[in-house]
C-alpha cells in the first residue's frame, strides 16, 4: 500500500466577538505544537489575525460574501461557508478556547491523517475520549470503531474529517450544540465510518494527542480551568471583562437543560417537515 503524504489543515472555528482568545490561543499553540507545518484556516468575522512563525489565513466570512458587518449570521451557516472556501480533503476541527497545555503529539496526528489518505472509507476520526461510546475494536492499532445511534458522533472536540463529511452533516441553522445533537442522528443516518481512539490509551491527565482545556468559554464568559493554564505560561488576562462563569443552583440548571431540551426538539420538529441543506 502507498502511503500518502499527511496533508491535512486546522479548521478553527471562532468569530470576532471571541478576538480576546487569540493571542493566548496562539501563544499556546506555538509552544506546544511548534512542528505543525499545516495552514491554519480561521474562520472569523470581519477581523484578520497573524501569529509570528504560524501560517495562518482568515476566512473573513462577512467580508468575503459581502455581508454587512452588523448580521448575525448562525454558526452553521459560517462554518461551511469556511469550509466552501478551503481546498483541503482532510482538517482537524478545533475552537479557539481549546487551549493547548501540553505537547501535542504531531506525529501520531500525521500517523492518523496518512491513515484517512490511505482508507477513503474513513470519515471521521475522534483525537479524543469524550461521551463516546465504541462499537468494535477496528483493524488499526489504537482505534475502535463508533457506534452508528449515539449521543456526539458529531460534536466539536478535535478530530479529523474529511472536508464534505462534516459539511455534510452540519446544518446552515446549526449552533454547536444543535451540531452536536443533529450532526450525530444525521450522521448515523448516513452510515458512514468514524473512529475514535482506544479509551484505555488516550487518558486525560496521562496520555493525550491533544492535552488541552475542554472549553475555555462558557455563555460567553470564562471557565475557571483556564486559570492555572494561563499562570503557569505567564499569560495574563483581564477576567473581569468576560467574568467567570458561574453554573447556578442545581434549580438553575435544571431550568436551563429543560430550555435546552424544548429549544432542540422545536428544531428536530422543522427537520422533520422537510428543512434542507444545501448542496456541497
Amino acid at each position: 500500500m502507498k502511503k500518502m503524504n499527511s496533508n491535512y489543515s486546522l479548521f478553527l472555528s471562532t468569530c470576532d466577538a471571541y478576538q480576546d482568545c487569540w493571542e493566548p490561543f496562539f501563544f499556546l499553540f506555538k509552544k506546544y505544537w511548534p512542528d505543525f507545518e499545516g495552514i491554519i484556516y480561521m474562520v472569523t468575522d470581519n477581523l484578520t489575525f497573524q501569529y509570528e512563525g504560524l501560517n495562518i489565513r482568515c476566512l473573513n466570512i462577512n467580508t468575503i460574501k459581502n455581508i454587512d458587518p452588523n448580521t448575525n449570521l448562525s454558526w452553521g451557516k459560517r462554518m461551511r461557508w469556511a469550509m466552501e472556501l478551503i481546498d483541503s480533503e482532510i482538517i482537524l476541527f478545533m475552537q479557539e478556547d481549546f487551549f493547548i497545555k501540553g505537547k501535542v503529539d504531531n506525529k501520531q496526528i500525521n500517523s492518523f491523517v496518512d491513515l484517512m489518505h490511505n482508507y477513503s472509507d474513513i470519515k471521521c476520526l475522534h483525537l479524543t475520549r469524550p461521551k463516546i461510546e465504541d462499537d468494535s475494536k477496528s483493524e488499526f492499532e489504537h482505534l475502535f470503531n463508533m457506534k452508528l445511534k449515539q449521543k456526539y458522533r458529531a460534536d466539536c472536540q478535535p478530530a479529523l474529517w474529511r472536508k464534505k463529511e462534516l459539511y455534510d452533516v452540519m446544518a446552515d441553522g446549526d449552533t454547536p450544540w444543535q451540531f452536536e445533537m443533529f450532526g450525530s442522528k444525521r450522521s448515523a443516518r448516513m452510515s458512514h465510518r468514524y473512529l475514535i481512539v482506544d479509551k484505555s490509551w488516550v487518558k486525560k491527565g496521562e496520555y493525550e494527542i491533544i492535552p488541552y482545556v475542554g472549553t475555555g468559554i462558557a455563555k460567553s464568559q470564562w471557565e475557571y480551568d483556564v486559570i492555572p493554564v494561563f499562570e503557569e505560561n505567564g499569560i495574563e488576562i483581564d477576567y473581569s471583562i468576560r467574568g467567570f462563569y458561574d453554573k447556578g443552583t442545581i434549580f438553575k440548571r435544571i431550568q436551563r437543560a429543560m430550555e435546552w431540551r424544548l429549544e432542540l426538539y422545536k428544531r428536530e420538529f422543522f427537520e422533520m417537515i422537510g428543512m434542507k441543506q444545501s448542496s456541497f
